[in-house]
């Protein structure tokens, strides 16, 4: 949970790194466009950890969901809810984050991201828990007309999850393709 070492430290490193992007603002403009809303899934998976006594080391993630960005010159706030799946237990998770984005070259916006999660209720066989993760990587924004864009992201994904007698870190890169809207 919350209260675990590992996970404090993690979420102090993850607040750390998205205040540094933010203090790293540049000279960019102000988006002629405010709010983006888009639809994402997990396309690519590379997570790791045992999350019952029935599993293998590799846990197979799958995930959907929509999200809504918050768009200033400095830094973007991005939100939203996913539909996540371990293994064969799915459960619905909020997250919230920011977003840096770094350059913008032709029709590519380049940016870094930092997300924190919350899932629950997802049953593990052992027991039915709520959960914290984060997620940190970059990504890729590509216009695909005035205000239809294409994001492509690489992330580290992890999840601290009880199992019953420990807690699990569920962890790896992630691969998301998301489509969606500026207003």
């Amino acid at each position: 949970g919350l209260s675990h070492p590992h996970t404090r430290s993690a979420m102090k490193t993850l607040l750390s790194a998205l205040l540094a992007a933010a203090a790293l603002s540049g000279c960019q403009l102000v988006p002629s466009e405010f709010v983006s809303v888009e639809a994402r899934a997990i396309v690519v998976d590379d997570a790791e950890g045992r999350l019952s006594n029935l599993t293998e080391d590799d846990v197979d993630l799958t995930g959907y969901g929509a999200h809504v960005a918050v768009m200033t010159s400095v830094v973007d706030v991005v939100g939203g809810i996913d539909q996540r799946e371990f293994e064969d237990s799915d459960t619905p998770e909020l997250n919230v984050g920011l977003r840096k984005r770094l350059f913008d070259v032709a029709i590519v916006q380049g940016y870094v991201e930092g997300v924190l999660r919350y899932g629950f209720d997802l049953d593990t066989q052992e027991v039915s828990e709520d959960y914290f993760g984060y997620s940190a990587g970059f990504g890729a924004l590509i216009d695909l007309g005035e205000s239809l864009f294409l994001n492509a992201r690489v992330m580290y994904d992890s999840t601290s999850i009880d199992v019953g007698p420990e807690d699990v870190d569920v962890d790896g890169l992630i691969g998301t393709i998301g489509i969606g809207l500026r207003f």
